[in-house]
């Protein structure tokens, strides 16, 4: 009676389980940098990045489990790239699918698999890859690589793995159309502060660098931070409807805690590298940009804020690197400073004309 009931056993679990998995190793992965990711429903995946013209190599290696055997009408691999759009928070079983790509090549003929590895290359050249891969709240665009193999009415075995499409930016606009920002934020006759970054535009393995100028204070300021907001706009299909707009916090820096005196200044050196930031960008129903934000906590619990937009671009390919805070870093950031031609600003004294 065990011996039969095992037998059933197994042969349930023959029938619900895929007698297969499927690694992928791309070509020159261990040469280019590497990003996480989440796709959707997915876990996190260790992607590789490529350029907007690069060819997509690899090969996919299938193991069949022992004592398992797969029969196939033919097995296709595909290079698929996707918009995944969420057109309604309340319905969020439900996003709007569209492939911009869609390459598929046929690599086996119907046959069968023993247990075992099965080496399987694949190569996509010359394909156009317009958009960057990104993964918000709203919407994904997202590049994958997928082996599909085909079993008719027993249903097919689909695995699926991602990579990474950066578009690299010419060049930043020259200095005359990168401008300083400069703003103030306060309330009359209680606060007034100024604040100036040496530029609107920055690469994103830059460093944000700024000053902020106390002109007059007659607040108890409890605390002062700065922060990088991403902003996430999907522009809907029929203009009449409202647009989804999600803003995220990517990163935050307190500045000070206490109450200054009229005449502080306060430096900021924010480097960009490492937050998880990627460029301002404009899909046709996606849009992502990117804000500082200045705000003031008092001692009643009151905050004032400002916020201003910048640029951000992408000038190489990179993958997920460390944040320039920890202490053995910031020698990089004398680097930094010796190999940038941007043209000097001094934010004091563009602060000190606002008085």
């Amino acid at each position: 009676m065990l011996a039969f009931a095992q037998q059933v056993s197994k042969f349930v679990e023959d029938t619900i389980t895929d007698p297969w998995t499927a690694e992928f190793a791309f070509g020159d992965g261990a040469t280019r940098p590497q990003v996480v990711v989440a796709p959707p429903e997915q876990q996190e995946q260790l992607c590789t990045v490529y350029g907007g013209t690069d060819d997509i190599k690899g090969k996919i290696t299938v193991t069949v489990k022992e004592g398992r055997v797969m029969d196939h009408d033919g097995i296709s691999i595909e290079l698929i790239g996707r918009t995944e759009i969420l057109e309604s928070p309340e319905v969020t079983d439900y996003k709007n699918i569209t492939n911009f790509v869609r390459l598929s090549r046929d690599v086996t003929p119907a046959g069968r698999f023993g247990a075992g590895s099965h080496e399987l290359e694949f190569a996509f050249e010359n394909v156009s890859k317009e958009h960057e891969s990104y993964y918000g709240r709203f919407a994904i665009i997202r590049y994958m690589i997928r082996i599909t193999a085909s079993r008719g009415f027993k249903g097919d075995f689909v695995a699926d793995h991602d990579f990474v499409v950066q578009l690299i930016d010419q060049e930043l606009p020259p200095f005359e159309k990168n401008p300083p920002i400069q703003l103030d934020v306060g309330v009359e006759n209680c606060i007034h502060i100024s604040f100036c970054y040496a530029h609107s535009h920055y690469p994103l393995d830059s460093i944000l660098t700024g000053c902020i100028v106390f002109q007059a204070v007659r607040l108890n300021i409890v605390s002062m931070e700065t922060s990088i907001l991403r902003i996430e706009t999907i522009i809907p299909r029929d203009p009449q409807d409202a647009r989804l707009v999600h803003s995220q916090a990517i990163a935050k820096m307190e500045c000070m805690d206490g109450t200054p005196a009229r005449g502080d200044s306060i430096p900021v050196r924010w480097p960009l590298n490492g937050l998880g930031l990627g460029p301002s960008r404009c899909h046709p129903r996606v849009s992502v940009k990117y804000q500082i934000r200045l705000s003031l906590v008092d001692e009643k619990g009151r905050q004032f804020f400002k916020t201003c937009d910048i640029a951000l671009y992408r000038l190489r390919l990179a993958g997920d690197n460390p944040s320039w805070f920890h202490a053995e870093d910031t020698l990089r950031w004398r680097d930094y400073d010796a190999r940038t031609t941007w043209q000097p600003v001094n934010l004091s004294a563009l602060a000190s004309r606002r008085r």
